[in-house]
């Protein structure tokens, strides 16, 4: 049984770094899907719920927030859309059955998320799909989730909110740990709580910048083919060197920061000019 417990969490390691690795690969490349997978499984929490916690239902759940993002990240970005739609679908239903707190969280990234993807992609109809979708998901964990509302009242929960969760909440001062080495609750008696390292923000600042690097590289290398391709207008810079697209049907527009800023988050595929 022991040595089941630890295959079975094992197992929920390499697949959630899989997971995350195949999501951000399939916007930015295998370089970030690394990084990703990397900062994904080396999470606080995450080596928490196995190595101090022992919380497995909760460890396995790590698996399905990547997958759902990658499944309706591609619903939009693709023109087949009704694939992904299922793949979310089923992992949606996933999370459910494995932690039903971690899909109540992920709830509340998911709606922000599918109206970004909406926003950019300019396919707002693929909403109702994706709401459609939820909803199945809805249909097949409901043998789950049913009984649950049904009896709740017969537990603990009938009772009501209790307010252990005041003591997770962080001050701001407490959100990240300065330590070299993170102090584990288990080895340093510290509270139940899981701020997180110094080396998450660090990354996170490392990997903007290779993306604004990246994609002021793309605008100074693809501005002016796409112009000449697309308008047939020659190239011409204004008195500050900004690069300048001329045309009979519209004045020059400089290809400045504030351009440059708002593609930043949007893969390659994606945006205004995406086919419909």
């Amino acid at each position: 049984m022991v040595s089941l417990s630890k295959s079975l969490f094992a197992g929920c390691v390499v697949l959630a770094a899989l997971a995350a690795y195949g999501y951000v690969r399939s916007l930015w490349g295998a370089t970030a899907g690394v990084l990703a997978a990397l900062v994904y499984t080396y999470l606080p929490y995450h080596l928490a719920d196995a190595y101090t916690r022992g919380a497995l239902p909760e460890h396995m759940a790590f698996i399905f927030p990547p997958l759902i993002l990658w499944a309706y990240s591609a619903a939009f970005r693709r023109d087949e859309w009704r694939t992904p739609l299922l793949w979310g679908t089923l992992a949606w239903a996933g999370l459910v059955f494995t932690h039903n707190l971690t899909m109540l969280l992920m709830a509340l990234a998911a709606i922000p998320h599918l109206l970004l993807l909406a926003a950019w992609s300019r396919r707002w109809r693929r909403l109702l799909w994706a709401g459609l979708s939820l909803l199945l998901a809805m249909g097949l964990s409901a043998g789950y989730w049913l009984p649950v509302l049904a009896e709740s009242g017969a537990v603990g929960i009938g009772v009501g909110p209790s307010q252990g969760f005041v003591d997770h909440l962080l001050g701001l001062g407490d959100l990240l740990v300065g330590k070299l080495v993170y102090p584990y609750r288990a080895a340093a008696g510290l509270a139940l709580v899981y701020p997180l390292s110094w080396l998450a923000p660090l990354l996170l600042v490392a990997g903007l910048a290779a993306l604004v690097r990246r994609r002021a590289a793309a605008h100074l290398t693809d501005a002016p083919m796409e112009s000449v391709s697309k308008k047939s207008t020659r190239i011409d810079t204004d008195g500050h060197g900004f690069i300048r697209s001329k045309s009979a049907a519209s004045a020059g527009r400089p290809l400045d920061a504030a351009s440059l800023f708002s593609s930043l988050s949007v893969p390659p595929d994606m945006g205004p000019d995406a086919k419909k």
